[in-house]
């Protein structure tokens, strides 16, 4: 990932309100984006089984089109991203890694959150940050 890249994906995680669910949410969920380069129907779909250790390190496991599934180290600045947005929460290994939200309440729903709401919630994001 370039310098300035990395600093453009740092300001963009830091503008986002972590006191409720759903902002842990949205900032692990832009990080996924960000140090992955997966698509986002892919990361939507992810279960919380699906981030994993291996060894020293931890894993995300995508599920991709045609049914094939790609494994990638997570990088360390996500991994911690991760860890704090699953902290608390309690979730069974089969539920989405990131549901949906009940309504503006700031708490997780147990419904997968679908592509287009998460595509707008980026650009929502997006739209409030000076790159």
């Amino acid at each position: 990932m370039c310098l300035i890249l990395e600093g453009e994906v740092q300001r963009l995680l830091g503008v986002v309100e972590t006191s409720t669910h759903t902002g842990l949410r949205d900032r692990a969920l832009l990080g996924t984006l960000a140090y992955t380069f997966a698509r986002i129907g892919a990361v939507v779909n992810l279960k919380v089984e699906d981030y994993y250790p291996s060894g020293k390190r931890f894993l995300l496991r995508f599920k991709e089109k045609g049914g094939k599934e790609k494994e990638l180290p997570v990088h360390h600045k996500l991994e911690e991203l991760l860890d704090e947005y699953l902290t608390g929460l309690g979730e069974e290994p089969g539920s989405p890694l990131f549901p949906a939200a009940l309504g503006k309440t700031g708490k997780l729903s147990r419904r997968t959150l679908v592509r287009t709401d998460a595509a707008d919630m980026l650009e929502r994001r997006l739209s409030t940050v000076q790159i």
